[in-house]
């Protein structure tokens, strides 16, 4: 008996464990924006913003507009631009924004019709070798797997 206990136990806890939900959706609340924001490859004057949209017919395209700000509400000089995206690039926008300040935080988002995407923030390299530079690399492994916070 203690046998088939033993053998039956960590079977249940599998089933059981197998049964939650991962939570997967993207996020419905920006939608068309459901895969939400990046940003990268900072110098002192530029940086890479990315987003994407979800988009229902692939023989379509979209003019997806940005904007870059100090300010997270865009009233001080924002950056601004548009970009058309289609099925060639996976209904995609990467954008080197140029003419930034060196080591200073901005915001950036994009705008598809009337719809905004979730707010991202970047930095952009200070301009002296003198200051320090943190960073920090984040990649998950496999997302049906589990939970891979960092």
């Amino acid at each position: 008996m203690h046998r088939w206990l033993i053998i039956l136990l960590p079977l249940l806890f599998c089933k059981t464990a197998s049964a939650q939900s991962l939570n997967l959706s993207g996020d419905t609340l920006h939608r068309p924006f459901i895969y939400g924001v990046a940003s990268g490859d900072p110098t002192t004057n530029a940086v890479v913003i990315w987003s994407a949209v979800d988009e229902a017919d692939p023989t379509a395209s979209d003019t997806l507009y940005w904007q870059v700000s100090t300010d997270s509400t865009f009233t001080t000089s924002p950056l601004s631009g548009q970009f058309i995206t289609d099925s060639a690039k996976a209904f995609t926008a990467k954008v080197d924004v140029t003419g930034l300040q060196p080591g200073t935080r901005y915001y950036y988002r994009f705008q598809s019709g009337n719809q905004y995407s979730a707010l991202g923030i970047t930095y952009t390299a200070p301009a002296s070798v003198n200051d320090s530079v943190s960073m920090a690399l984040i990649s998950c492994s496999s997302l049906f797997s589990g939970y891979f916070n960092a």
